[in-house]
């Protein structure tokens, strides 16, 4: 192989490696402000808004995880997403007053259990 053969090898080797890291470095933009972790480990956590108020936890409570989402404007919660140690899990959607209105759960013999309460809490509905 001549040396012009060689050079031109090489060169095009060159660019190709330049050209794949190029692209690879584009698919998986950073964002200044953004950080990414292959794994978090945490007993909480809190995400905030603005206006410092909390709009969203996440959170272990004994052996269960919870997801809870608040109205920032009265500090309440409006969604619950829960998973049991049981195997179970259940939804729960609040009022603005922070009373559960809705939940949607397994129940202990592991049907589906849908309640609907009033705003005073009083259970208006239930299907098994």
């Amino acid at each position: 192989m001549s040396k012009d053969k060689v050079k031109w090898l090489l060169i095009g080797l060159a660019l190709g490696i330049i050209g794949g890291g190029i692209g690879t470095a584009a698919g998986n933009k950073w964002f200044p402000g953004v950080t990414r972790f292959e794994k978090i480990e945490a007993r909480e956590i809190v995400i905030r808004n603005d206006a410092g108020k909390r709009v969203v936890k996440l959170f272990a409570s004994g052996n269960d995880g919870i997801l809870a989402m608040e109205n920032a404007a009265v500090g309440l919660p409006a969604v619950m997403l829960a998973a049991s140690s049981g195997g179970g899990g259940g939804l729960i959607i609040h009022n603005a007053a922070g009373k559960p209105v809705v939940s949607l759960a397994t129940s202990y013999n592991n049907d589906g259990l849908l309640n609907i309460t009033n705003a005073a809490g009083t259970l208006v509905a239930t299907l098994p």
